[in-house]
């Protein structure tokens, strides 16, 4: 939106109005840390299932403890990949920059980014997970 002079001109439907647009209900967030994706989805209107995979145990914990009261919202403690099995996490300075990837010359020059220890994550395929996700994870 661009606001000008009291004016406010649309220059985009906004995301979840396209959710709605494609009859979309459920929501996967990839790397969700705390879910403050799934929460703008929640305050913009979105109403649908969400899954958030998030790896990192202090964002899982995190999430999980904020959306306790959701009961159309999952919190899964995986990550998500090619390959099910486990990976090792890069846990950042500010965890929201923690990736299973190494850090490219930007990330390096970041001290929010920089990495300060590793855990070892679950990870899981999104096919797998989707067919039957009760059986396949037990966390």
């Amino acid at each position: 939106m661009i606001r000008n002079a009291g004016f406010v001109r649309r220059v985009a439907p906004s995301f979840v109005e396209v959710i709605a647009a494609n009859n979309v209900d459920i929501v996967l967030d990839v790397g969700a840390n705390d879910g403050d994706y799934g929460r703008d989805l929640r305050d913009e209107g979105y109403r649908g299932r969400i899954h958030s995979f998030e790896p990192l145990p202090s964002a899982y914990e995190r999430l999980s403890r904020s959306i306790w009261d959701d009961p159309l919202w999952d919190a899964v403690p995986y990550g998500v990949g090619d390959q099910p099995g486990t990976l090792q996490l890069n846990i950042s300075n500010a965890d929201v920059f923690s990736s299973f990837k190494q850090l490219n010359e930007f990330g390096q020059a970041s001290a929010n980014a920089k990495v300060v220890d590793t855990v070892e994550a679950q990870v899981v395929r999104l096919d797998q997970y989707l067919v039957d996700p009760e059986k396949l994870l037990t966390y």
